[in-house]
């Protein structure tokens, strides 16, 4: 019988028939040969006299053993000295991320999660019930800010958590199912992908998410393997800890389960296991239950988002590498080639068995098909509902299903081949075309950060605790201001709204451009003031601004 998983594993090197036979199969005769008659009437064996083999095969059996330990010593020594270079490897990729969670530089989405994690709890579930997002990623914030205080490594440690548990996922479950290539790729993936250096940081909850999306696919496996009740427990736990990071990870962790379903009632077999995980994973999520659809009903009527992105630049979405998109239309071309030879070759594997049932390959077959589900179902769904609804989708939502696909990319990878050397080329061109572009995107992230601190602390030098802001832009108006600027109120201004001014107040105007001024000047002074220059001018976060002091028109 063809040991396909097993084969590839680090502990299966001993088993393989040579070294360095990658990921090559190991056969196991078939019941059936184990027994054939052939086995017991040997010519050997019938012309061997009475009891000799007792007698010397004594000192030839010692000498088999020291050979056997001999040979047994190379491998085992291999498989700690690649476990090791894994394990490095993993803190290094988690420790180049280490610099990107201190400097205090939140963008409008990021600095809503601040203000969030500032409130009680109950106030923070009834503002997030109020929002399109649920509450896991607002309460881990919430945590480390009590815990910490208001510190911008204590917020990145939100994000940078889930990032650090996916690398040791992939060093510890995917190196023991799929070997070291596989976890390696797996990892380079997670680390230089041109989004996962987005969002693997961002003060959001989509690092949460695509943790435990990620996890769900992995106890599916162990689910299809080892059918064993504490992979199916855990399964549903991660499933509606998905669906209370992100409503996308709710349709992609539903996708999973709805597969193990499937595969469960096809089989006939662990169908009670398979409710139970169902179950456990509904009974979790039910008291948000209400509050999901109620969000979609509210969205459905009048969400922010207008535009809906096209399936080509979705499904490209988790292979974009570096600043083109060339190597990532040849990623997502091998994924998709990749899956229809792996397969193939499975299929036919199954069938040179001779009738002996391959179960291995099996699962094997059965995971990838299920992942394809989940990730393209994923997209599919979200393109339905916006197209049919209103638009729901945007790219970023997709980050969740995002390591789906590394890791079915680098096992199938693994598999093209009687050898591993397509999974640790692509492990190689992800990290030599994946680490420069996050060194330029470090560089550019301290870069904007040092430009930014230079404006808050020239606009702090004209702005006293109590004054009063006004903004034309959106973002600034909506969080940023109530993040940078505690002790003073913001209002939203346009040229054809201007709020109206006490005039026992001091007022400072922020515009993002400088010729708004002339038709800001025109609103301002149907009430007797206008702007003048303060002198201030740079980058908030993201957004260009400008300061201007509202006075008395003379």
């Amino acid at each position: 019988m063809h040991n396909d998983l097993a084969s590839s594993a680090p502990g299966a090197a001993a088993a393989r028939p040579t070294a360095g036979a990658g990921n090559a199969s190991v056969s196991a005769p078939c019941p059936a040969a184990a027994s054939h008659p052939a086995a017991a009437s040997h010519p050997a064996t019938a012309l061997r006299p009475a009891g000799a083999a007792s007698r010397p095969a004594a000192e030839p059996a010692a000498a088999t053993e020291d050979l056997a330990a001999a040979k047994t010593a190379g491998p085992r020594r291999g498989r700690r000295i690649g476990t090791a270079l894994l394990a490095l490897l993993a803190i290094a990729l988690l420790g180049i991320y280490v610099p990107r969670i201190f400097p205090y530089d939140f963008w409008s989405d990021e600095c809503f999660s601040v203000l969030l994690s500032h409130m009680g709890f109950k106030e923070m579930l009834a503002a997030t019930a109020a929002d399109v997002h649920p509450p896991f990623f607002y309460a881990v914030l919430m945590a480390l800010y009590r815990l910490f205080g208001d510190q911008a490594w204590a917020y990145g440690l939100a994000s940078l958590i889930p990032y650090g548990a996916m690398l040791l996922l992939s060093l510890t479950f995917v190196r023991s199912k799929f070997g070291n290539g596989v976890a390696a790729c797996t990892m380079l993936c997670c680390a230089f992908m041109h989004n996962a250096i987005t969002y693997n940081t961002e003060l959001r909850m989509y690092s949460w998410t695509a943790f435990f999306v990620f996890a769900c696919f992995c106890l599916l496996y162990s689910c299809l393997e080892k059918r064993s009740w504490p992979a199916h427990i855990a399964l549903g736990v991660c499933a509606a800890l998905a669906s209370y990071c992100h409503y996308y990870g709710f349709l992609a962790a539903g996708l999973i389960l709805f597969a193990l379903m499937v595969i469960a009632i096809a089989r006939r077999k662990h169908v009670v296991k398979m409710i139970t995980t169902c179950a456990i994973a509904l009974a979790l999520y039910l008291p948000w239950l209400l509050v999901l659809l109620d969000t979609f009903k509210r969205s459905s009527d009048g969400f922010w988002l207008q535009n809906i992105p096209s399936l080509s630049t979705c499904l490209l979405f988790p292979f974009q590498l570096g600043r083109g998109k060339l190597v990532g239309m040849v990623l997502l071309a091998a994924f998709f080639v990749l899956f229809a030879i792996t397969l193939y070759t499975t299929r036919r594997r199954a069938r040179q068995d001779h009738g002996c049932h391959n179960d291995q390959t099996l699962v094997l077959r059965t995971w990838l098909v299920a992942g394809m589900f989940a990730w393209l179902g994923t997209i599919l769904v979200g393109l339905g509902l916006s197209h049919a609804v209103h638009p729901f989708l945007i790219t970023r939502y997709l980050f969740p299903i995002a390591p789906i696909a590394w890791l079915m990319l680098s096992v199938m990878a693994s598999r093209a081949l009687p050898k591993p050397y397509l999974v640790w080329g692509i492990a190689l061109l992800v990290a030599l075309v994946g680490a420069p572009s996050y060194a330029r995107s470090l560089s550019n992230a301290f870069s904007r950060y040092d430009f930014h601190e230079q404006t808050l602390d020239e606009f702090k030098d004209h702005i006293e605790p109590g004054d009063v802001l006004l903004t034309d832009t959106y973002a600034l108006d909506w969080t940023v201001l109530s993040v940078y600027f505690p002790d003073n109120a913001n209002d939203p201004f346009s040229s054809e709204s201007a709020p109206g001014l006490d005039p026992s107040s001091t007022y400072w105007l922020i515009l993002e451009n400088p010729d708004s001024l002339e038709d800001a000047n025109r609103a301002l002074g149907k009430q007797g003031y206008r702007a003048v220059e303060a002198d201030a001018s740079g980058i908030l976060v993201k957004y260009p601004v400008n300061l201007y002091r509202i006075e008395k028109a003379d």
